[in-house]
């Protein structure tokens, strides 16, 4: 089964100018900037999720789609939330995911995680040891599902509609949104770990899962299983940022 979701009907049949993939390659290409922009040059992890994760992955995507002249049943098929969620699937992913991701952080922590290092690093970023958890509660809520709503959900869900009638090109639909997905996260996990290798290591993990994600949005035509799959390896790393921190793994 291959990505149906993205096949939307739609009224009228306008012009294929509105399928174009100008604005969601556009929105694709900035989305590392805005992270990059947020992270180095304004110091503010706040900044990022307002630029980054609300109005790039969120925002633009669902305004493009009602200039468009999309319903939000039509917005909500192209992400990939319309349709049989997989919802089993999903689950077991999030629950082995976060098992795989949590094993190994805690297995490595002394190779690639210094505990000062992270602290000072989040502080830097503008959240100071007294908001951590309300960073954390808002990335486990926001970051994963603003993620791959965007990167699993709108860009193969657009490219789908720009190519109706043919199956969407796995270039464009699984490896270009994993390949930009990662680039950002060598940024951040490189100032958060410091070391080369654990930079090399993370960000290839990091790589590997977003192939992952898109294989599987792309083969069961639904966002649900990479979302909850994405949700289970942030919490994970979370809960172990938090250990080593603030408990008992320092």
């Amino acid at each position: 089964m291959v990505l149906r979701p993205m096949m939307i009907h739609e009224p009228h049949s306008k012009s294929r100018a509105r399928d174009s993939l100008v604005v969601p390659f556009v929105l694709a290409l900035a989305a590392p900037i805005a992270v990059i922009v947020g992270i180095e040059y304004l110091h503010s992890v706040w900044w990022t999720f307002a630029f980054y994760q609300i109005g790039i992955c969120l925002v633009a995507p669902a305004l493009e789609s009602r200039l468009a002249g999309r319903s939000w049943r039509q917005h909500a098929a192209l992400l990939g939330l319309v349709g049989p969620p997989r919802l089993g699937l999903a689950v077991l992913l999030g629950v082995i995911t976060a098992l795989v991701t949590g094993t190994f952080l805690v297995l490595s922590r002394d190779r690639f995680l210094d505990p000062d290092r992270l602290i000072k690093t989040v502080g830097a970023w503008g959240v100071p040891a007294e908001r951590l958890l309300l960073l954390l509660g808002v990335m486990a809520v926001l970051d994963a599902a603003a993620e791959e709503l965007f990167w699993r959900g709108y860009l193969p869900g657009r490219v789908g509609l720009a190519r109706p009638g043919a199956p969407p090109p796995a270039a464009l639909t699984v490896v270009l949104p994993a390949v930009l997905y990662a680039s950002y996260h060598a940024a951040t996990i490189g100032r958060l770990v410091g070391k080369i290798s654990g930079v090399v290591v993370l960000t290839a993990g990091v790589l590997g899962a977003g192939l992952v994600w898109g294989w599987l949005r792309r083969r069961t035509g639904s966002v649900w299983p990479p979302l909850l799959s994405h949700s289970g390896a942030v919490i994970a790393y979370l809960a172990v940022h938090f250990w080593l921190t603030h408990g008992s793994g320092r």
